[in-house]
């Protein structure tokens, strides 16, 4: 689930989970996250990820804005290749005299 960390380990279900047993997962997962961040760390004094959330970021969070974001799709496009150069709709380099 996090990576780089040494006390969480993903457990990978290939089953299909669907209604109430995907909320029990999903429910059984942030128990276990919750769990995890209130261990504490060795290298930090024996301080615990949440604590040190409250400590440090919890002031720097911003309220929701009041208005929704507004939802966008975005396409990939492909560039012709002009090994690095712009060009204009005439052919012509740009910049070039």
């Amino acid at each position: 689930m996090i990576g780089g960390s040494k006390g969480l380990r993903r457990r990978d279900r290939s089953t299909d989970v669907s209604g109430s047993a995907a909320y029990a997962l999903l429910n059984e997962r942030i128990a276990e996250l919750k769990e995890w961040n209130a261990r504490p760390m060795k290298k930090l004094g024996g301080i615990s990820r949440r604590k040190l959330f409250k400590r440090i970021e919890r002031g720097a969070l911003l309220p929701l804005p009041q208005q929704r974001f507004e939802l966008s799709e975005w396409k990939p496009v492909a560039m012709p290749s002009s090994r690095g150069r712009a060009e204009n709709e005439s052919g012509r380099l740009i910049g070039a005299r």
